[in-house]
């Protein structure tokens, strides 16, 4: 994990122990550093995984001390830190079958029937094995925005998906959402004009170790219009792009029963070639917090000279946002 200055404060998020001004830092700031929120997203699967602590009976305490005063002194070990390796180890394990329904099984059958020869063990893992493999259901061919292909795979990927799967439907991870992309080129006032639409983001745009992208949240096609309306003359909103529809060919199919339950977040993307592509990776959710992680999914030999700009517009569900208060964008690429 590389070196971030809210790492020291991450363990006692978990536990609960920040006030709410620092817990609020956090939740910002997990919005927009994927390995923060991946160690936090770990760290709480660990927890779920064991049971709550229980307390000892009433005097066991001074049992076990007046046990170890009686027993012989032996010579430390050289290697003490080997039993504790050792031991970790056994909770690992222990976390791993606890999470594993397969092993689960296993161990129920294992408390139900005599033991078994070894040799019978293996067939029966052999075969519970082949029986689950079989009885899974086949996957139709999907193209993940978050397996971070290359972008030779992920051309690969395209041609062998399904169209409802392609680009403009891909699956997100964390929120469910799929994403289309619209040509709106650049200027200077367009940003401008953007930024003053209503980015939820815009005090993070001064931040210069992470590339932040403006994002928009559309709750309904009347807050479609109004932005379309704020930047209409600074932005091309009638004009495509080579196969890049333009933004009133893409928002044309947002209409009230698609508001109903969803929402649009909205990033804006400016380039310094109409060349280059982007698509949406993640749209990461959590701790109220909503961050939408953009990607380059192109990577020409030979570029344009002139600016573009881009609306991707990622399609979540209202579910998935609710609670949510901190909204970003940001490259990852």
């Amino acid at each position: 994990m590389r070196e971030c200055e809210y790492v020291k404060l991450l363990d006692e998020y978990l536990d609960g122990e920040l006030d709410d001004e620092v817990t609020a830092q956090v939740q910002t700031h997990l919005a927009s550093c994927p390995e923060c929120r991946a160690y936090v997203r770990e760290w709480r699967e660990i927890r779920e995984a064991f049971p709550r602590e229980e307390e000892a009976p009433e005097g066991f305490a001074a049992a076990v001390t007046e046990a170890a005063a009686k027993a012989p002194q032996s010579r430390p070990k050289k290697y003490p830190w080997r039993s504790l390796a050792l031991a970790a180890a056994c909770l690992a394990l222990v976390a791993l079958i606890q999470r594993t329904p397969l092993l689960q099984g296993m161990g129920a059958a294992q408390k139900a029937a005599p033991s078994a020869p070894a040799e019978t063990v293996a067939e029966t893992v052999t075969e519970s094995t082949a029986v689950a493999d079989a009885e899974e259901e086949p996957q139709a061919a999907e193209y993940s925005l978050s397996a971070g292909a290359t972008a030779s795979e992920k051309a690969a990927s395209d041609e062998a998906a399904p169209e409802a799967v392609r680009n403009d439907a891909a699956v997100l991870r964390d929120a469910g959402a799929s994403y289309r992309v619209a040509y709106v080129g650049w200027s200077e006032e367009g940003f401008t004009r953007a930024m003053q639409a209503g980015a939820l983001n815009g005090e993070k745009m001064t931040i210069s170790s992470v590339r932040h992208l403006p994002v928009f949240r559309f709750d309904t096609a009347e807050d479609l219009a109004d932005f379309a309306q704020s930047v209409d003359g600074a932005f091309a909103l009638e004009q495509s792009y080579a196969e890049v529809p333009s933004f009133r060919e893409t928002t044309a199919g947002y209409d009230d029963a698609f508001f109903a339950e969803n929402a649009l977040l909205g990033v804006y993307v400016e380039a310094g070639s109409g060349s280059y592509r982007y698509g949406v990776r993640d749209v990461a959710i959590a701790d109220g917090a909503a961050c939408v992680e953009v990607e380059q999914t192109n990577s020409p030999e030979f570029g344009t000279a002139d600016m573009a700009g881009w609306l991707l517009f990622a399609e979540v569900s209202e579910e998935a946002l609710a609670g949510c208060e901190v909204f970003d964008a940001f490259m990852v690429n």
